[in-house]
């Protein structure tokens, strides 16, 4: 990747919803060469989709993370997992990695009943292929994910989340239109309008009405960062008294470093999870000892190796459905 690359790809990962000509205006390109280069990156892998991120908690919904540790498997029979996996309609993420961990999945819930079913749904379907499993239940966001690694020229901004309001309230012409939009964030306008049945001006107002409700986050490319020529570790933290002090300076910490890609806090013994996007070895040894010595909060951590996204989408299939019901 050349540095005009990583500008591009960086722009996507803000919002791949803007237009070429304004992606060009920020990186000193003509659209020709923005709309030639982001074809180029998605043909070489690099961008693998355009997401639209929807805040699911303002829904009523509930993300839980689950490790799973797999045993008597074969290449084929893993890929069967991973494919049911990717069907099923509320699965958000499935990535794999290595460590403790072969596989970890994002499933989102209306609450712990409806997660109980799924769960043992899926650990049924794997039957014994699994060997343990740990799950977490998410519950803020410290870091959404970026790219200021890859791009100099960035500048970092200190973000706190604010506080989520649940079960905002939307109709079924929203729903069609987070539908259509989760499965591509860059769907023009007018492509949009026909699915909704509703004009382009009335459908764009809808959109933005969202947004500002921040039911819908951002729009952003689904980057594939095993590309990006980084070492991509998942650090997993006890953090025992975890106040609002030691969580207003970890929010401060993770948002001024740009080699922290995700951060977020969760339910379970280990109550921080942490992405961490790293040159080498070295580089990624002295941030974690950074970490741990500004952090003397921190009893214990485990340490995974993130290898590849098999699935990434906000507005699962199976959301419509309750949505409607």
């Amino acid at each position: 990747l050349d540095l005009r690359n990583k500008e591009i790809l960086y722009e996507l990962m803000k919002d791949c919803r803007q237009t070429s000509s304004s992606i060009g205006r920020k990186i000193r390109a003509s659209r020709e060469v923005v709309d030639y280069r982001i074809k180029k990156l998605e043909d070489n892998g690099f961008v693998k989709g355009y997401l639209t991120l929807v805040d699911t908690d303002k829904l009523g919904f509930t993300s839980y993370n689950t490790h799973l540790l797999l045993q008597n498997f074969t290449s084929e029979r893993k890929q069967e997992i991973i494919d049911y996996l990717k069907n099923h309609p509320f699965v958000k993420w499935i990535a794999a990695c290595s460590g403790k961990w072969d596989l970890i999945i994002t499933v989102l819930s209306k609450d712990k009943f409806h997660f109980d079913t799924i769960i043992t749904e899926i650990f049924t379907y794997m039957g014994n292929n699994l060997r343990d499993h740990y799950t977490s239940e998410r519950v803020k966001i410290y870091k959404d994910a970026d790219l200021l690694f890859v791009n100099p020229k960035a500048k970092i901004s200190s973000h706190i989340e604010p506080e989520r309001k649940v079960d905002a309230k939307i109709d079924e012409k929203d729903i069609v239109i987070l539908e259509v939009m989760s499965k591509n964030a860059r769907t023009n306008i007018i492509d949009i309008a026909k699915e909704v049945k509703l004009t382009p001006e009335a459908t764009s107002h809808r959109i933005k009405n969202l947004t500002k409700k921040n039911i819908i986050r951002s729009f952003r490319a689904f980057i594939d960062t095993s590309k990006l020529d980084y070492l991509h570790h998942m650090l997993l933290l006890e953090v025992r008294n975890l106040t609002k002090e030691v969580e207003s300076k970890m929010i401060s910490f993770c948002n001024m470093n740009s080699n922290i890609f995700y951060v977020d806090k969760n339910i379970s013994s280990y109550n921080i999870r942490m992405e961490i996007m790293s040159k080498d070895h070295e580089g990624f040894q002295e941030l974690l000892e950074k970490i741990r010595n500004d952090f003397p909060e921190i009893k214990s951590y485990e340490l995974l190796v993130m290898f590849k996204d098999y699935k990434q989408v906000s507005f699962v299939k199976g959301l419509k459905t309750f949505l409607l019901s």
